[in-house]
């Protein structure tokens, strides 16, 4: 059972659900399934804001949310959630190409062989790199623009720039 003003629960509940549905994971799922490689920059972009912001967003705006922080308040922390999952993608693409396939846990090249438009494939891997600094970057931001304390989300941004896996 979950604690809290039950409008405050209601509004969670509805950002989970639409992070999870046709508007959120299980669309950008349906774009990547569907795509074959046929993807503009624009809509690789969308895809993954889809298919993996969403999903973080929703893990954050959730916990703001209860603590009921007007949709205002929110809007740094969607921000920084969009860019994080947009940035996890790019360096998954990037490691599908570089990465260490036992620390990966799968081929190297997958992504390729299964016709899958990447962020290499359609830019290359050193723009992709730019690609993944900006969004990094477009993260950090954002979340300076937080009134709350925000360095360990900071933190997870470094990381998903940096992971080898």
């Amino acid at each position: 059972r979950q604690a809290g003003e039950p409008a405050a629960v209601l509004a969670a509940v509805r950002e989970l659900v639409a992070a999870a549905g046709v508007g959120g994971m299980v669309g950008g799922q349906y774009l990547d399934v569907t795509a074959r490689g046929e993807l503009d920059a624009a809509a690789l972009r969308h895809l993954h804001e889809l298919k993996t912001g969403r999903l973080i967003g929703a893990s954050i705006v959730c916990v703001l949310l209860l603590e009921q922080l007007d949709q205002p308040a929110t809007m740094p922390f969607r921000r920084f959630a969009v860019e994080l999952g947009v940035l996890f993608q790019i360096v998954d693409d990037i490691l599908d190409v570089t990465g260490d396939e036992a620390a990966l846990g799968k081929p190297r090249g997958s992504d390729e062989r299964h016709g899958k438009p990447t962020y290499v494939s359609v830019f290359g891997l050193d723009r992709a790199r730019e690609l993944a600094a900006d969004s990094h970057h477009k993260a950090r931001a954002a979340l300076a623009e937080a009134s709350a304390e925000t360095e360990l989300l900071g933190q997870i941004a470094d990381y998903v720039l940096t992971r080898q896996r």
